[in-house]
């Protein structure tokens, strides 16, 4: 049913220029809500994505059920209030990496 309110009977995806593209969405306006998720690569690099938190209509931003059930947008504006960064990080062992003080009772 909420597909047929933007003309897409099915999702199909192709492969053009390396890229993943649903050609059931060409020329149609489709906004997202996009979560910035921070994360540590293998390497030991941070790194980013986003991940995709809320399809709307982009010139209504209705999401589709606000679209069918004839309602104003709100649920993007909700979400969009408390949306923060995910941090999926691995904390960092900055311990071992700071110099430690000569502990050598010795020394004295």
């Amino acid at each position: 049913m909420s597909n047929r309110l933007i003309g897409i009977q099915r999702v199909t995806s192709v492969v053009h220029n390396n890229n993943l593209v649903a050609p059931e969405f060409h020329g149609k306006k489709v906004g997202l809500a996009l979560q910035k998720v921070l994360r540590t690569k293998k390497n030991g690099d941070e790194s980013y994505s986003f991940d995709i938190r809320m399809p709307f209509v982009a010139n209504t931003e209705q999401t589709l059920l606000e679209k069918v059930e004839n309602k104003p947008a709100q649920a993007v504006k909700n979400l969009l209030r408390t949306l923060k960064d995910k941090d999926e990080r691995k904390p960092t062992n900055t311990f071992a990496n700071t110099p430690q003080p000569d502990t050598d009772l010795n020394a004295f």
